[in-house]
């Protein structure tokens, strides 16, 4: 066997380690994708449970909550102040949600499920209010987002 052989056999047997590594790669990549967003998955149902547990479990929250869903202006100073953080908490949720389904992080279809529930939350004339006031704290994007489902 002359040395241009045994070349040619090397680069075949090279050629083909790379084609099974891109494989291996490959099949890692979609893993690794499919386990991120079952971890996104999973982190804003947990979120969002946290969140409904702030509003629920308490009398006083769901009272502040509700009112101020309604109407802003019917809150005083100490319950404007709960509301607003409830509805900072609330955007910033959907604020994250947003940037992972930008990232491919969380599939259309839970996307779609958030931008419906957020539609129907801005249906309400106080978090609209809230919004309308404290938008200027929440990333451009979403901001230019939330505006244009308003």
């Amino acid at each position: 066997m002359d040395w241009n052989a045994v070349g040619a056999i090397g680069e075949t047997i090279g050629a083909i380690a790379v084609l099974v590594t891109l494989i291996y790669l490959s099949l890692q990549v979609r893993q690794n994708t499919a386990s991120n967003q079952n971890i996104a998955i999973q982190t804003i149902s947990a979120h969002n449970a946290e969140w409904l547990s702030l509003v629920t479990a308490d009398a006083e929250v769901a009272r502040i909550y509700q009112m101020g869903s309604k109407d802003l202006g019917s809150l005083e100073d100490e319950d404007l102040g709960r509301f607003t953080s409830l509805m900072a908490h609330f955007f910033r949720l959907y604020e994250t949600q947003y940037h992972l389904h930008l990232n491919g992080a969380i599939p259309a279809d839970l996307w779609e499920g958030s931008v419906n529930t957020l539609k129907l939350g801005l249906q309400l004339k106080g978090r609209r209010d809230f919004w309308k006031l404290s938008k200027h704290v929440f990333s451009p994007a979403f901001v230019r987002f939330v505006d244009s489902e308003i």
